[in-house]
């Protein structure tokens, strides 16, 4: 049985969409698995699952007493001091696990991109001895989403510009990625658009890339029940939810125009937006000013199981709000609720790009529309006259038959 040292970062029972693609990706792996992790809060929903769950104890999970959240998610954070120590320390942490025992194959992953640095490190000293298998949820090299959260720079104090600089080293440093890219045994993306915007047309990245997509746990029953919707809702007035926080690239400023329109026109069907998820200021500021209290209702982000069930009991159109690029360019991101909302078979509108990978995977039987005012406005109008269950082929989302179909696959082969 083989050996694995996973270095995600941070790791289940926390409720994030980098925990649960790492957990999926290796339990069903027939391997020992020491996982290094922050700590961070667990999500009580999740710890249900895993309880129940026999691969997850064949996982030795090792803790550095750090809260995840404050080093990576709390961006105020501006103490240069412990983003510095808890760099060195997770790498100091996985050198002395590598020491402990021989492990045959590392895994890192790109959130905190970091991680990939302490692999590196491990393979370059053991070479063919160990494979490196490097994940990929976000690019580092030219990512989109950096560079709209620089343009805030100019607001920074002095003491925020240099921690900003640092922040941007240890983080964001596109060194990880050109060392994975030249080392790493096997790269793994989620959708061909992400591996494309990453490796373009490189064709000895091209070979050892592979396409893991998003996919569920048979065993759960968070999934079972989700999957189990076989009826609509008939709410007297029609509830497109959105499940996620609103930031960066993900913009919504023309749905609010375009909300805020059909309001005035007062020729529509009862509906409202509700928003499960933190909003950038701008967002909250717009719904005050358009006077949109009733048609676009914030609330706060809810646990991973009150989601899935508000899916099922509440929405009765789901909704995403994709990253908004130029129509002709590549979008590379893709929402990881897209998996559970096609579980629901609930019809999805979509603020998408037509070379993004939501617009692939939803155009053919669910409604997706352009970043522009008219376009939103005929598809709430088109979605409201068009709300019936989907169909799709879960059985090619099980996550065994994804894992054993991908992954196993080329492990087998080592």
């Amino acid at each position: 049985m083989k050996k694995i040292l996973a270095l995600p970062g941070v790791f289940l029972p926390h409720n994030e969409t980098i925990t649960l693609i790492v957990y999926k990706h290796l339990r069903n792996l027939n391997a020992y698995i020491d996982v290094l992790t922050y700590s961070a809060e667990a999500d009580e929903s999740l710890i249900k699952q895993l309880e129940k769950d026999e691969k997850y104890k064949k996982f030795n999970i090792n803790t550095i007493n750090f809260d995840w959240k404050d080093l990576f998610i709390k961006k105020g954070n501006k103490n240069v001091v412990k983003i510095f120590s808890n760099f060195f320390r997770y790498r100091k942490e996985a050198l002395k696990m590598i020491r402990k025992k021989d492990y045959d194959i590392i895994y890192s992953s790109s959130v905190p991109s970091y991680t990939h640095y302490p692999a590196y490190l491990i393979k370059k000293k053991h070479k063919d001895r160990i494979k490196w298998i490097a994940s990929f949820s976000d690019p580092i090299k030219d990512n989109l989403y950096v560079e709209e959260a620089n343009k805030r720079y100019e607001e920074l104090s002095i003491k925020g510009k240099i921690a900003f600089h640092i922040e941007n080293y240890i983080h964001n440093n596109p060194r990880y990625q050109e060392l994975t890219f030249q080392h790493a045994n096997l790269l793994i993306f989620p959708n061909e658009e992400l591996r494309d915007y990453m490796i373009g047309d490189s064709k000895t990245l091209l070979e050892k890339s592979l396409i893991i997509p998003f996919n569920y746990i048979e065993e759960w029953d968070i999934y079972k029940n989700l999957m189990s919707n076989t009826k609509f809702l008939d709410n007297e007035i029609v509830k497109f939810v959105h499940f996620g926080n609103i930031y960066g690239l993900r913009k919504v400023e023309k749905v609010l125009l375009a909300l805020k329109e059909i309001k005035e026109e007062k020729n529509k069907k009862d509906f409202v937006f509700v928003q499960y998820g933190p909003v950038e200021p701008y967002v909250l500021e717009l719904v005050k000013e358009y006077e949109l209290e009733d048609v676009f209702e914030i609330k706060e982000k809810i646990s991973y199981e009150d989601c899935m069930n508000k899916m099922n009991e509440e929405a009765d159109v789901l909704v995403i709000f994709d990253t908004i690029l130029g129509e002709d360019e590549l979008q590379p991101w893709v929402p990881s609720k897209i998996l559970e909302y096609i579980l629901t078979r609930k019809p999805i509108f979509s603020v998408t790009t037509k070379r993004s990978a939501v617009f692939r995977m939803l155009k053919d039987n669910n409604i997706c529309v352009n970043y522009d005012v008219s376009s939103i406005k005929q598809g709430i109008i088109e979605q409201l006259e068009n709300i019936s269950l989907r169909e799709y082929d879960f059985e090619q989302l099980e996550n065994k038959k994804v894992i054993n179909e991908t992954l196993i696959k080329y492990i087998e082969k080592w």
